[in-house]
């Protein structure tokens, strides 16, 4: 009876975590001025009845030519053409109550391109009072990195149960793969060197914290014939793919490519590292309530419960597309 209260109660709040994850997604903004018009490619994320979670109202000035909207998976994309000379001009961002997304923001005129992270709270901005460096870059991007890996629930599961898992040098080489091997990933696939379905990854990713959650469940005497640092950088190569996949849907500045995917790929190893940490403090705290053993096994059993349900639920959401 213990077991199943300290479940559920783990099931619910880390469920009620992965949907608030959702709705941190960020939108995706290129403005491109060329001879008199100008082109607008919007992404946003949309709820789950393909509503648009994130409104622009442009400058009034701005004569509206045409307009394309598609929705692909849970993100709209909005594509527009202006008549009119971009110089300036105030763009008005109205979010709905589910929304609390940051705006990645490119701007292309005479073949020049710069890039800006336009902060949750800002609710307008005024394009000839925005500055652009690779500074700023770097700094928006690892900002950037940081929060999707503290808000990836399905990745910080997987890095927790290695936890369970390796202890000592083992957990640093066993974290040092993983690092090493989702950076790879990471670069060659954004980069279009190697692309794997993000419905495969996703659902393959599942099946990684499905796996590793079975493996911390057996008994511990079992774990010592396994090389867990081997089996981290074979899925560490999986997971790079996932967070490839964020970017693909938020789209990089051309011309500050490596420096945005340097500085994003950065942020999500500082986040790991941050996650890593209060674990590890976090732990200790927990298992003088109720003893060590209890304790991992209940955390298995909700990290293998919530991958197998992600497993599933994705698998047949790739079937379906």
């Amino acid at each position: 009876m213990k077991i199943r209260k300290y479940c559920l109660l783990l099931l619910i709040g880390l469920s009620g975590f992965y949907s608030f994850s959702h709705e941190k997604t960020p939108c995706y903004l290129q403005i491109q001025s060329e001879e008199g018009t100008v082109n607008v490619s919007f992404k946003y994320p949309v709820d789950r009845g393909g509503r648009p979670t994130v409104y622009l109202d442009f400058p009034g000035d701005w004569k509206l030519v045409s307009e394309n909207n598609a929705i692909i998976g849970e993100t709209g994309i909005k594509d527009l053409v202006f008549d009119t000379e971009f110089t300036d001009g105030l763009i008005g961002i109205r979010r709905t109550g589910l929304s609390d997304s940051k705006l990645v923001l490119t701007l292309i005129e005479n073949g020049k391109s710069s890039t800006f992270l336009i902060d949750s709270k800002q609710t307008s901005f005024q394009l000839e009072n925005l500055k652009g460096s690779r500074a700023l870059i770097f700094k928006d991007f690892t900002l950037l990195g940081v929060e999707h890996i503290l808000l990836g629930i399905d990745h910080l599961l997987f890095v927790l149960a290695l936890l369970f898992l390796v202890r000592g040098k083992d957990l640093i080489g066993a974290i040092t793969a993983f690092t090493i091997a989702h950076s790879i990933t990471l670069v060659i696939s954004t980069l279009h060197i190697v692309a794997i379905p993000p419905t495969v990854v996703e659902a393959l990713i599942a099946f990684s914290i499905v796996l590793l959650a079975v493996e911390v469940f057996r008994p511990e005497e079992q774990h010592q014939s396994k090389n867990y640092v081997a089996m981290a950088f074979f899925f560490g190569l999986l997971h790079g793919f996932g967070f490839a996949g964020v970017l693909a849907k938020l789209g990089l500045p051309e011309d500050n490519l490596l420096i945005a995917l340097f500085s994003f790929n950065i942020g999500v190893e500082l986040g790991q590292l941050l996650f890593v940490g209060l674990v590890l403090m976090i732990m200790p705290l927990m298992i003088r309530r109720i003893s060590k053993d209890l304790f991992v096994k209940v955390c298995s059993y909700v990290i293998g419960s919530i991958g197998a349900y992600w497993f599933l639920d994705r698998t047949i959401g790739a079937w379906m597309l």
